[in-house]
Protein backbone atom coordinates (compact mmCIF):
# COMPACT_ATOMS: atom_id res chain seq x y z
CA UNK A 1 0.00 0.00 0.00
CA UNK A 2 2.65 2.28 1.05
CA UNK A 3 5.02 1.79 -1.96
CA UNK A 4 2.02 1.94 -4.31
CA UNK A 5 1.54 5.32 -2.44
CA UNK A 6 4.79 6.71 -3.00
CA UNK A 7 4.60 5.77 -6.94
CA UNK A 8 1.63 7.90 -7.55
CA UNK A 9 2.72 10.81 -5.67
CA UNK A 10 6.07 10.05 -7.71
CA UNK A 11 3.85 10.20 -10.87
CA UNK A 12 1.90 13.28 -9.76
CA UNK A 13 5.33 15.08 -9.14
CA UNK A 14 6.68 14.01 -12.10
CA UNK A 15 3.65 15.39 -14.02
CA UNK A 16 3.43 18.93 -11.94
CA UNK A 17 7.50 19.39 -12.88
CA UNK A 18 6.30 18.92 -16.42
CA UNK A 19 3.61 20.94 -16.43
CA UNK A 20 5.39 23.56 -15.05
CA UNK A 21 8.24 23.67 -17.51
CA UNK A 22 6.57 22.64 -20.56
CA UNK A 23 2.39 22.32 -20.98
CA UNK A 24 -0.35 23.84 -19.28
CA UNK A 25 -1.68 21.18 -17.19
CA UNK A 26 -4.53 18.85 -16.90
CA UNK A 27 -5.77 19.05 -13.40
CA UNK A 28 -9.36 17.35 -13.37
CA UNK A 29 -11.80 14.57 -15.52
CA UNK A 30 -13.22 17.43 -17.60
CA UNK A 31 -9.69 19.10 -18.64
CA UNK A 32 -8.46 15.66 -19.26
CA UNK A 33 -11.14 14.46 -21.56
CA UNK A 34 -11.39 18.13 -23.15
CA UNK A 35 -8.00 17.42 -24.28
CA UNK A 36 -8.17 14.04 -25.34
CA UNK A 37 -10.79 15.34 -27.83
CA UNK A 38 -9.23 18.17 -29.07
CA UNK A 39 -5.81 16.38 -29.43
CA UNK A 40 -7.86 13.90 -31.57
CA UNK A 41 -8.84 16.86 -33.78
CA UNK A 42 -11.82 19.32 -35.01
CA UNK A 43 -15.18 18.64 -32.21
CA UNK A 44 -18.41 20.95 -32.58
CA UNK A 45 -20.00 22.83 -29.49
CA UNK A 46 -22.86 20.38 -29.64
CA UNK A 47 -19.97 17.62 -29.14
CA UNK A 48 -18.03 18.91 -26.35
CA UNK A 49 -21.78 19.41 -24.59
CA UNK A 50 -22.00 16.20 -25.12
CA UNK A 51 -18.80 14.90 -23.97
CA UNK A 52 -18.47 16.95 -21.01
CA UNK A 53 -22.15 16.80 -19.67
CA UNK A 54 -22.32 20.69 -20.03
CA UNK A 55 -24.61 23.19 -21.31
CA UNK A 56 -21.86 26.14 -21.54
CA UNK A 57 -18.86 23.86 -23.19
CA UNK A 58 -17.50 27.44 -24.49
CA UNK A 59 -16.73 28.26 -21.20
CA UNK A 60 -14.92 25.28 -20.47
CA UNK A 61 -12.57 25.93 -23.46
CA UNK A 62 -12.46 29.69 -22.31
CA UNK A 63 -11.14 28.13 -18.96
CA UNK A 64 -8.33 26.12 -20.25
CA UNK A 65 -7.15 28.73 -22.62
CA UNK A 66 -6.59 30.65 -19.91
CA UNK A 67 -4.08 27.65 -18.28
CA UNK A 68 -2.26 28.21 -21.70
CA UNK A 69 -3.68 25.38 -23.71
CA UNK A 70 -4.04 27.35 -27.28
CA UNK A 71 -7.47 26.44 -28.65
CA UNK A 72 -8.66 27.54 -32.62
CA UNK A 73 -12.40 28.37 -32.80
CA UNK A 74 -14.26 29.25 -36.01
CA UNK A 75 -17.89 29.00 -36.79
CA UNK A 76 -19.42 27.43 -39.89
CA UNK A 77 -22.51 27.85 -41.34
CA UNK A 78 -25.35 24.87 -40.98
CA UNK A 79 -28.58 23.96 -41.36
CA UNK A 80 -30.57 22.64 -38.20
CA UNK A 81 -33.09 20.08 -38.32
CA UNK A 82 -36.06 22.30 -39.42
CA UNK A 83 -34.22 23.95 -42.01
CA UNK A 84 -33.09 27.27 -40.05
CA UNK A 85 -29.53 28.74 -40.98
CA UNK A 86 -27.42 28.41 -37.89
CA UNK A 87 -23.63 29.20 -37.11
CA UNK A 88 -21.43 26.08 -35.13
CA UNK A 89 -18.70 26.79 -33.65
CA UNK A 90 -15.96 24.20 -33.63
CA UNK A 91 -12.79 23.88 -31.97
CA UNK A 92 -9.44 22.61 -31.90
CA UNK A 93 -5.87 22.42 -30.33
CA UNK A 94 -3.59 24.36 -32.13
CA UNK A 95 -1.03 21.77 -34.30
CA UNK A 96 2.17 23.13 -32.12
CA UNK A 97 0.61 21.58 -28.52
CA UNK A 98 -0.80 18.06 -29.66
CA UNK A 99 2.46 16.64 -28.83
CA UNK A 100 2.39 18.36 -25.20
CA UNK A 101 -0.89 17.36 -25.10
CA UNK A 102 -0.18 13.85 -25.67
CA UNK A 103 2.27 14.03 -23.22
CA UNK A 104 0.19 15.36 -20.45
CA UNK A 105 -2.52 13.27 -20.92
CA UNK A 106 -0.26 10.44 -20.28
CA UNK A 107 1.18 11.88 -17.45
CA UNK A 108 -2.26 12.48 -15.96
CA UNK A 109 -3.26 8.91 -16.67
CA UNK A 110 0.17 7.62 -14.67
CA UNK A 111 -0.87 10.22 -11.98
CA UNK A 112 -4.33 9.23 -10.74
CA UNK A 113 -4.22 5.34 -12.45
CA UNK A 114 -5.94 6.23 -15.86
CA UNK A 115 -9.48 6.17 -13.89
CA UNK A 116 -10.34 9.32 -16.45
CA UNK A 117 -10.52 7.02 -19.83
Amino acid sequence: MEASRNTQDNATAQAELFHSTKCPGIHSAKEYKLIKRLAKGTVSRQELDELLDLANSPDAILRIRAKGWDIVTDRLPDIDREGQRRTVGYYWLASYQKECALEALDLYRQAFGGKHE
